[in-house]
């Protein structure tokens, strides 16, 4: 059997959060993610939930197995996140930053202890409602990986496009930001950001005491929030006179409301 974290039974499950938002559209994306698990093949357990899935969604076996992502599509979400990439590096050039593809959750802790600190108030524009943020670090594909409570039998994982720590007020905040090459705003979308910020909070909490920009934070003083950054909305659809200086829609556009990420349990 597969060992899980910390507080897990020996044997778990391995749920993906983009298998749990593509499971929640299932019924208006044509688009299945097969669900996996770590457990050993042929365990009774796995075979009925499994099966359980599938029946849910509507899926035989054959079609469940059956995954394909459009390349064009594929393409167009990668091209969205260059020019976010371009967009960080242009307004922060000087922020500590991983972009190489593949960022650890214990890599990107360690980049928030080298961050840059947040500005002094006089250094601050006179009118701050029309500039981002200052930017105190950022890395992509920030791998996650947790259970929703202790003791629980499934383990999330997922990959945030970007995690960029922001300074807002003296306090740091972390903003997770995905991309989407989609024409319209999804709930499936909105699903998978949520779940984020639900598992960035955990994994702030089973940290303890968080050392960002060279001073330590307690989790609850570390805000977590999240931005949707997608093709057919906002300035994405104007982007091919801008792309040299890339996007920072991630950063000046708001955050998902409150009402729909939902309170802050901390």
């Amino acid at each position: 059997m597969a060992e899980g974290p910390p507080g897990t039974p020996g044997s778990i499950w391995t749920l993906s959060v983009t298998d749990i938002a593509q499971w929640v559209s299932q019924a208006q994306c044509s688009k299945f993610v097969r669900i996996t698990s770590n457990l050993q093949q042929g365990d009774p357990s796995r075979d009925l939930l499994g099966q359980e899935l599938l029946t849910l969604c509507g899926l035989t076996q054959a079609e469940a197995s059956c995954q394909t992502v459009d390349s064009a599509y594929k393409q167009a979400g990668r091209h969205m996140e260059v020019l976010v990439s371009t967009g960080l590096r242009t307004f922060a050039p000087d922020a500590p930053l991983l972009d190489s593809g593949h960022t650890s959750w214990d890599s990107f802790m360690a980049l928030l202890q080298r961050a840059t600190p947040p500005p002094e108030p006089a250094t601050l524009p006179a009118d701050p409602t029309h500039t981002p943020d200052p930017v105190g670090c950022w890395a992509s594909e920030v791998q996650l990986r947790c259970v929703p409570v202790p003791g629980s039998p499934v383990e999330l994982r997922g990959r945030a496009d970007f995690i960029v720590l922001l300074w807002r007020g003296g306090r740091p905040v972390l903003r997770i930001v995905e991309c989407k090459a989609s024409k319209d705003m999804q709930t499936k979308f909105e699903v998978q950001v949520v779940a984020y910020v639900a598992m960035v909070q955990q994994l702030l909490r089973a940290a303890g005491q968080v050392e960002v920009g060279g001073r330590r934070w307690a989790p609850e003083q570390v805000a977590v929030e999240c931005a949707l950054c997608v093709k057919g909305q906002g300035r994405w659809q104007r982007q091919r006179a801008t792309e040299g200086r890339g996007n920072l829609d991630g950063l000046t556009g708001p955050p998902l409301p409150g009402d729909q990420v939902g309170p802050d349990d901390t």
